[in-house]
């Protein structure tokens, strides 16, 4: 370890003022020249020639943190939520405001300073009872409310006719979104989930209207 430079030594003999002592004590403005570099300020030219900085010397949250959310109920939304929903295939003017967040795939956090990069990552199994292609469900991410489209997923029917299911039935969906320079402080995070029913297909040929959301986990992790 680097030795520390005082901004006020004393001699034998005389009687130091608060204030030096507290300089030496407690300074943050002074670099090398107080016990202050040792809270959190330790730097490369603190130490000396040929010392590792180890696992050991940080405390945990440091470098980097994260958590998890699941959830393994399952979850039934039902066309009701979405009547005025139109899923668009050239994904440029959906109504977001109709997505509906799933728990166990959503969570509020704190981030204790501002990283580099965020990488959030999920797995969710939905099946959608849409008969036809016009009976869509939509999948997005979003990040403080923010619909992050490049994340859109097109939940096909698993229902190929009135009678059978189709190729498609349930599914699983993965994937990944990274953020970078997220700002310190609390931030939410969420799938949600809207579903575009058929209302122009005679009723004795629509499906269900029901997308049912299984198994779901959403995590992240942050470094600095």
């Amino acid at each position: 370890m680097g030795q520390i430079t005082f901004s006020t030594t004393f001699a034998d003999g005389t009687t130091p003022t608060g204030l030096e002592v507290s300089e030496n004590t407690y300074d943050p403005l002074g670099g090398d020249n107080s016990l202050e570099t040792f809270n959190g300020n330790v730097e490369l030219t603190n130490f000396d020639a040929g010392v590792d900085m180890l696992r050991r010397h940080f405390q945990r949250g440091t470098w980097t943190g994260g958590k998890m959310v699941g959830a393994t109920a399952n979850l039934d939304y039902s066309v009701d939520l979405f009547q005025s929903f139109d899923a668009d295939p050239d994904q440029g003017s959906e109504d977001n405001n109709y997505f509906q967040p799933i728990p166990g795939a959503s969570m509020r956090f704190y981030l204790p300073f501002s990283p580099g990069f965020t990488l959030f990552t999920w797995s969710i199994a939905i099946a959608n009872d849409g008969n036809g292609a016009a009976e869509q469900g939509v999948l997005k991410f979003f990040v403080d409310g923010t619909a992050i489209e490049h994340t859109r997923r097109h939940m096909g029917p698993a229902i190929f006719s009135t009678t059978r299911y189709g190729g498609e039935r349930d599914r699983l969906y993965s994937g990944s979104d990274l953020r970078a320079g997220l700002a310190a402080g609390w931030h939410n995070v969420s799938l949600r989930i809207a579903h575009d029913f058929a209302r122009d297909v005679a009723p004795a040929m629509r499906g269900g209207g029901l997308c049912r959301v299984r198994c779901r986990s959403l995590n992240y992790v942050y470094f600095r």
